[in-house]
């Protein structure tokens, strides 16, 4: 059984961001985005998960003049229930919300 869920990328640090993040290292599910400034969202962008499984988010992207490259596992959540996963990159960390179970947060 999988469950569908959509994602977005928002911009919670104080300079602009390029890069993208990816749902399960799927092509299918990666969200690129140029010159995202703070304060700014993507546009929601569609997966699909295995029930009752982590997912896996792959971030690869650039913060003045740091380079972030890495992955950050988190808990199953039902994303039927919770709407849509919302990636919010900060000044120093990476997170994955709705975090029902356990931390989602990635600190730099």
């Amino acid at each position: 059984m999988s469950t569908e869920g959509k994602f977005y990328v928002e911009n919670s640090s104080n300079v602009s961001i390029t890069g993208s993040v990816t749902y399960h290292d799927r092509p299918e599910s990666r969200i690129n985005f140029t010159n995202l400034k703070p304060g700014e969202s993507t546009p929601k962008k569609s997966f699909s998960s295995g029930a009752g499984t982590k997912d896996s988010w792959y971030y690869d992207y650039s913060q003045g003049n740091n380079i972030r490259k890495g992955d950050k596992d988190c808990a199953f959540y039902d994303k039927d229930q919770a709407g849509p996963v919302v990636i919010s990159i900060g000044d120093n960390s990476f997170k994955v919300s709705p975090d029902i179970s356990g931390s989602c947060v990635k600190d730099f």
